[in-house]
């Protein structure tokens, strides 16, 4: 697909997620909207009342209109997929939003329509853009001061927003992020087990892995009222260190002592503690949220691969991945 100087890029979808945190996301790239789709009448509205136009009835009037480049398609998860083969038919690059497909199987299909067409479908995974696990990926390996990894921890707990939240939504629609992450941070999966339990409306599934580099894993994913205070941690062991990511905005690199001689305990004050967090201040403005977590980091990207400035990641083959991982933990907790 060649690449274009001022891509014509327009959006599929105009719910909550798109405009909280899509719209102003890819506002901040710079790049004009040429047109939305949506057929929800007040969704149209609320568009509308946003300066948002103009605005199409469905995804096909919207590409014959405008001739774009690219296309965002956030939709319910059940819609996307149809709507992505659609766009990737009519030689559209696709950015979409997580899962696109509910099985590894739907993935591969809509994996191999873009390959045979040629066209780049990128999976909106803003994990991979949040700053601190971008800079998390500079401080571990081989080629660090922290050295290999051996082993990490990860934590995520939230509260679900609908009450009967299921195994598969919690999967597919939440921790997808994560699980998508560490294969990022870690390399490919080659080895997963999990179990889960759960009291009333709360749910626990604790999910361990095996990277194919040896690296060993645990995910703690819990769904609970009593964390309406979202927590994300990732804590990583390395030979000479840890190195812990805590909710997005705060690394802390703990250096063990690295001298010739191991002191004695209280002999010297040799081991150190680093920490970086977010720079901001109480009139930092609305973008902190959108850059912390990775949604102009994403959106700025898709432009570049549009532009010809960056490699597609991540992509409709990752996700395939992805979403294996997630049905064998699927699998593993309905045994």
């Amino acid at each position: 697909m060649p690449s274009v100087a001022q891509p014509r890029i327009g959006f599929v979808g105009a719910g909550l997620h798109s405009s909280l945190n899509l719209y102003p996301a890819f506002a901040a790239t710079g790049v004009p909207l040429v047109g939305v789709a949506e057929r929800n009448p007040a969704r149209v509205a609320e568009a509308e009342a946003r300066g948002i136009h103009p605005i199409f009835s469905n995804h096909l009037a919207l590409i014959e209109a405008t001739n774009l480049d690219g296309i965002v398609v956030s939709l319910a998860p059940h819609l996307q997929a149809d709507v992505v083969a659609d766009c990737v038919r009519a030689g559209v690059a696709v950015f979409v939003e997580k899962p696109l497909g509910s099985t590894e199987a739907e993935a591969r299909k809509i994996s191999e329509i873009a390959a045979d067409a040629g066209v780049p479908v990128m999976l909106g995974f803003m994990k991979r853009f949040a700053p601190a696990y971008t800079q998390l990926k500079t401080l571990i390996g081989e080629d660090t001061e922290q050295g290999p990894v051996i082993s990490y921890a990860c934590e995520f707990g939230f509260a679900a927003w609908k009450p009967d939240f299921t195994p598969v939504e919690f999967i597919t629609q939440a921790v997808i992020h994560l699980i998508d992450l560490v294969r990022d941070v870690f390399g490919e999966v080659v080895d997963v087990s999990a179990m889960q339990n759960s009291v009333g409306d709360g749910l626990a599934i604790i999910v361990q892995v095996r990277h194919e580099n040896g690296v060993v894993g645990s995910l703690n994913f819990v769904s609970a009222k009593a964390w309406s205070r979202e927590t994300e941690e990732l804590s990583v062991t390395c030979a000479n260190g840890v190195v812990r990511v805590s909710d997005l905005s705060r690394i802390q690199v703990l250096t063990g002592e690295v001298a010739g001689t191991v002191a004695g305990p209280g002999e010297t004050l040799s081991e150190r503690s680093v920490t970086f967090d977010v720079s901001n201040s109480p009139g930092s403005g609305s973008l902190k949220d959108l850059y912390l977590r990775g949604y102009i980091g994403e959106m700025q990207h898709f432009v570049g691969v549009l532009q010809g400035t960056e490699e597609l990641s991540p992509s409709a083959a990752d996700n395939v991945r992805t979403m294996a991982i997630c049905d064998t933990i699927l699998a593993a907790i309905s045994n």
